[in-house]
């Protein structure tokens, strides 16, 4: 049985990945760039969107050793690239986090978002929902 993408080899591999995942998601017009850094946020990447332009750029946190342990859910760059890319799909409004109840609103999308972006992988390679935890 086939597994996700668990880390990319290089860039070359992630565009392959992201080029059949626009495919799927409906999302082959956008011009979408990766770019592999350090960010100072704990999460393990971030999109940055121009709707209007059909415009994207996925930011992958560089993976620590330590960071991939550390992950309460089984690292898996694949669902992160999916899961980035629902963003598109899903994040048309953005909140600017000035109230409590922006806030929830937004984790509420976020958490929608994530278990959308388990469930394609799950589909994909025929998974069970515990294949996510890190053990």
């Amino acid at each position: 049985m086939n597994e996700p993408i668990i880390e990319f080899k290089d860039e070359k591999h992630a565009y392959e990945c992201l080029e059949e995942w626009q495919r799927r998601l409906y999302l082959s017009d956008w011009i979408i760039r990766v770019s592999f850094e350090k960010i100072d946020k704990d999460r393990a990447a971030e999109i940055y969107t121009e709707h209007s332009q059909k415009s994207a750029k996925i930011r992958f946190n560089i993976l620590t050793p330590e960071r991939k342990e550390s992950e309460p859910v089984r690292y898996c760059a694949e669902k992160i690239m999916v899961h980035e890319l629902l963003h598109i799909l899903f994040d048309i409004v953005r909140y600017d986090q000035s109230s409590l109840a922006e806030n929830e609103l937004e984790l509420a999308q976020h958490i929608k978002t994530e278990f959308m972006a388990r469930s394609l992988i799950m589909v994909k390679y025929d998974l069970d929902p515990d294949w996510f935890k890190n053990i």
